[in-house]
Order: structure tokens, then sequence, then C-alpha cells
């Protein structure tokens, strides 16, 4: 069986690279205002007095500072510097905007335009280290990574798995006034239409019927330290299942895609060889329905084939760094799929 990927063409190359590297100056930016105000400046009349107050927007206490000339100048300073990032961040994203047009006329618009918005969310709330890809989703973070586009085929799917790291701690901005207080909020934040499955708890669906779940593991072994614990997941149930260890686990990876609009969002998700052996295991358990059992076994099969024709990874070397992984798993992905998996022309 021939799984077919379509290479980027020169021009497709140049633009990928040309819009990753804005996407990332956005990114960057945004970074920037997040360190450099994580505290909240402002005046405040105690009695006869005025006080400038700075308010740490992950505890919500505050420090007063009588007023005074030099008070005067530091929040003149600080709202100016304020101001200036601001400006700097709306004319990247006009920039973004002109850049979507060439990514759709370049034809590397491939993820669909609701997933891309909510990782666009993550991406600005500081989330990407706390909030994973995992499953179907993940191959357009791959296509992207080795610029090649897998036919639409493998890539169908209507919902989006959404991992919460529990190990990671919130950011601080998500804490700051008029950011989301959870992550359903988050959601509803990009489309008013998301509601819960009252049957599956951890499950939400939009008007389009995109179906996004956010699994939350169980996990008592984590604790959180000087941060408030970690709100933004409590309304979602929390999941003990089979192999959440093993997601939990995985090594990630970072790329950019771009939605079908031309609009970008860095997608964190698991690393390719994890997701290959990952898949291949998944296809093997019991309780998985045959067709999706095929499917998962024929996404195994087909990111090794990208990983042997376009990676620089030693992939024997690099399974050998998969601790989380049994090895006699390992083993029979090397026996059932990275073996056999010769290179068919494209």
């Amino acid at each position: 069986m021939r799984y077919w990927l379509t290479e980027y063409s020169a021009s497709q190359q140049k633009t990928y690279i040309d819009s990753i590297q804005l996407y990332s100056i956005y990114m960057n930016q945004l970074e920037d205002f997040r360190n450099s105000f994580r505290y909240k400046l402002g005046w405040q009349k105690i009695g006869e007095h005025k006080y400038l107050y700075k308010e740490d927007m992950n505890s919500g206490k505050r420090k007063y500072t009588s007023s005074s000339q030099e008070t005067e100048n530091y929040l003149k300073v600080y709202n100016s510097k304020k101001k200036s990032i601001k400006e700097s961040i709306k004319l990247t994203k006009q920039a973004l905007e002109t850049r979507a047009k060439l990514n759709k006329y370049e034809k590397i618009n491939r993820a669909p335009a609701q997933i891309v918005d909510i990782l666009a969310k993550i991406n600005e709330l500081g989330l990407d280290n706390k909030m994973v890809v995992i499953g179907t989703n993940a191959l357009y973070a791959y296509e992207a990574r080795f610029n090649v586009m897998i036919e639409q085929s493998y890539l169908s799917t209507s919902d989006i798995d959404i991992l919460n790291r529990r190990n990671v701690k919130l950011p601080l901005a998500i804490f700051d006034y008029g950011n989301p207080l959870s992550v359903v909020d988050m959601l509803k934040s990009v489309d008013s239409s998301f509601d819960e499955n009252p049957k599956v708890p951890y499950q939400f669906i939009n008007k389009n019927r995109l179906i996004v779940e956010l699994i939350n593991p169980a996990s008592s072994s984590v604790i959180f330290e000087k941060c408030r614990t970690d709100p933004f997941f409590d309304t979602i149930q929390k999941l003990d299942i089979n192999n959440i260890k093993w997601l939990e686990n995985s090594r990630l990876i970072k790329d950019t895609i771009i939605s079908q609009t031309g609009k970008m969002a860095v997608m964190t998700t698991i690393h390719p060889i994890d997701f290959a052996v990952y898949k291949l295991w998944l296809s093997i358990q019991n309780d998985r329905l045959s067709q999706k059992a095929e499917r998962d076994r024929t996404q195994s099969v087909l990111v090794t084939k990208m990983l042997k024709k376009y990676s620089h990874f030693n992939l024997n070397d690099e399974l050998s760094k998969l601790k989380h992984i049994k090895k006699d798993v390992v083993e029979m992905y090397k026996n059932e799929v990275l073996e056999i998996s010769q290179i068919d022309e494209f």
C-alpha cells in the first residue's frame, strides 16, 4: 500500500519559512508582554493619602508605595512601555493578516480553521507547554515540520484531543484580569457555541460539530509549589486511563501549522517517533474498534515513512531513548513497521 505525500515546492517552502518567522516574532512579543506586565500598577487612595500599588497577578497581593515624583515617573515609564509593546503587537497582527492571504495563495493552508483558532488562543495565553494535542491532529504538525502535505483521507477528523500536563504550572498570564477563568471559558472565548456533552463530561461540542476532548489526568503525585493550585482545569473530570502515563511522559515538539484561512498557530504535540510507536501499540489493544485500529496502524506506518525520508534522526538511536515505553513494544514497532516501511515513490 502507498501512503501519498506531496512535497512542498520551493516557493511553498519559502512562504512557510517566512510565515513561521513572522509568527515567531508575534509569539516573542506576546511573551515579552506577559513577562514585563505580570504585575498590575495603579493608584489607590487610603484615607487622605494616595499610594501606588503593585498587584501580583498570581497571588492577588498588593504592595503599596507612597505617592512621590519618583513613583509618578515610574508609572509613566511603565505605561509608556506597555503602550509601545501593544502597538508593536498590533502591527505584527496586521502583518499576519496579510501573510494569511499569501499562505492561502501558496496552498499551504492545511489545518481546520476551528482547531487553529483554539491553538492560537492557547498560544496567546502562554499555555503551549501545558496543553498538548494528541491523536490524529498531530499529523498537521508533522507535515509542517517535514514540508510535505499528507493525503487528506489520513487527516480527516472531527475532534481534537488536548492533554493537560498536570506537572506544568499555569503561567502567570492566566491570572490576569480579563483572561478566561477556566479551560471551558477559553473554549467559549473562541466559540461561544461550545457546550459540554452531558454524557461525556470531558467532551465539548460546538455548533459545527467540532468535538474537543479535554483530558485531565488523575494524578496525586503532582504538587504545585509557590503557585495557585490548578484551577484552570478543575471543572473538567479527571481521567485515569491505561495509557495516560505514556502520553504524559512522551517527548514534545512544537510546530507552526496553518489553517484553511491562512491563519497560523503553534501546536505542541508528541514527538513523531513516540507517536509512531504509540499508534502501533494502540492498534493492538483489545478494546480498540477495528476501524480505528486499522487507522492507527496506517498512521504509524505513514509517520515512519516521513521520518525515514525527511528527518535527520537515527531512528534506532531515538528508539533507545524511549524509556517510558516498554521494550517489547519498541521491538514490536521495529519488526512490524520500521524494518518493513520501505520508502515508496511518493
